[in-house]
Formats: C-alpha cells, sequence, structure tokens
C-alpha cells in the first residue's frame, strides 16, 4: 500500500513523534510511507522536516504553508 503523511505544519509538536512512530511502523510492515510537509524557516530550532529527515523518514515532498483561508 502506498499511503502519503501530510502535516500542516512545519513544527515539532505533540502529534508529530507518534506520526514518525507509526510511519516507520508502517514501512516495517512493508508498506511505502511518504511525508509531506511545509519546510522550516532558517531560523528554526527543531522541525519536523529535521526529525523525519534523522529518521530516514523523509520528507519527500514539500507543501506550502498558509495560515489563512483560500476563496473558492
Amino acid at each position: 500500500m502506498r499511503i502519503v503523511q501530510l502535516a500542516s505544519d512545519w513544527k515539532w509538536t505533540g502529534p508529530a513523534e507518534p506520526m514518525l512512530v507509526l510511519m516507520q511502523a508502517l514501512r516495517d510492515r512493508g508498506h511505502e510511507v511518504e511525508l509531506a510537509c511545509p519546510a522550516p524557516p532558517p531560523d528554526a530550532n527543531r522541525s519536523l522536516w529535521a526529525e523525519a529527515l534523522a529518521r530516514d523518514l523523509g520528507p519527500h515532498r514539500q507543501v506550502a504553508a498558509e495560515r489563512r483561508a483560500l476563496a473558492a
């Protein structure tokens, strides 16, 4: 199965750790799992992006970080 884990924020938050643990568990079961998240700003101390790279979990795709509703 191919899975894309989408995160809307670059920050390393409480839910980020279990998300990466789940991604690794799914990979261990043979699934193809990719992470898509925004890149952190240059001055970020700790980020989802860096933690995922350190665990060899990506990210493989970058998404734009939007903080406003988009008009239809």
